[in-house]
């Protein structure tokens, strides 16, 4: 048989032996992107673990920077970015344990918010792109359900509208600001300096969350967390670890560090993935 010759079947008996296709690749990057996630989701479990009991001990209130959340993470919504801290969650906690959709009873209804829904598109955005209003039900059926035992989070707009004001009581972006921590590409801040900064303005210890990100010879800081009190919703010293932060030094990504093109080049498939991470598996 010569070079010319058309295809014969020799030839489709030999396609096991072939390249895989891009199908093939296709499947063997989402396992992988799904294995990354589950190794995430054991190192959160491991510390903080879902409890049965409705009980708990003070409000863990988590904000988040739109700029490293999204650089370390490698995904987000152009539209949903803030230049400055949002809210991630208020999440009734214990020092090990969190209670998780503890009154389903009360169902969430999107109308309920309409008073508040321009202040919640702005200040608790859902940076990763999933719906809002997903992203609001999600967080009121697994934490806000569990703060319905403080009065002034007892309904669905009061959990949010309250935790607007928290927001605007004790805003990390402001905090940053009163110590000169800026956002920055090229400037890091010793964890020292940013830990004493929040310390200043909350009189209590914080949390922060950090991640690394490719072309920053530091940790990205994604986010800061800090303790209420249950009853007087002030901050409180809490046993909360930081995450992936170390004890050197971090990054405060600016806003425009999201339109690089270390990010902009980013799979679209890694987005898919993460979304559904985020819908079926997250543990915040």
């Amino acid at each position: 048989m010569n070079q010319t010759t058309s295809t014969s079947s020799l030839e489709y008996r030999a396609l096991p032996n072939r390249e895989p296709s891009r199908g093939s690749y296709r499947w063997f990057a989402i396992l992988c992107v799904i294995a990354l996630l589950t190794a995430s989701l054991h190192e959160n479990v491991q510390i903080h673990q879902v409890s049965h009991d409705p009980n708990f001990e003070f409000l863990l209130f988590s904000q988040q920077t739109s700029s490293g959340y999204c650089l370390a993470h490698g995904h987000c919504k152009k539209s949903q970015l803030r230049p400055f801290f949002t809210i991630h969650g208020l999440w009734p906690s214990n020092a090990t344990t969190w209670p998780e959709s503890c009154n389903l009873t009360v169902k969430f209804d999107i109308k309920v918010l309409d008073p508040i829904r321009s202040d919640l598109n702005k200040y608790w955005p859902s940076v990763i792109g999933v719906n809002p209003e997903y992203f609001w039900s999600h967080e009121w059926h697994k934490h806000g359900s569990c703060a319905m035992s403080n009065p002034p989070l007892s309904g669905v707009l009061d959990y949010f509208n309250g935790t607007l004001n928290l927001l605007r009581t004790y805003n990390v972006s402001n905090f940053f600001l009163d110590s000169e921590i800026k956002p920055s590409e090229t400037t890091a801040y010793k964890v020292s300096d940013v830990l004493k900064a929040l310390k200043t303005d909350l009189t209590t210890n914080a949390n922060i969350v950090c991640r690394k990100a490719e072309g920053y010879s530091y940790p990205v800081l994604t986010e800061v967390r800090f303790c209420l009190s249950k009853k007087t919703l002030e901050p409180i010293d809490c046993k909360i670890k930081h995450e992936n932060c170390g004890d050197d030094s971090i990054f405060y990504i600016p806003i425009e560090s999201v339109h690089n093109p270390r990010v902009q080049g980013l799979s679209r498939l890694v987005v898919n993935v993460f979304s559904f991470y985020f819908k079926y598996m997250s543990p915040v």
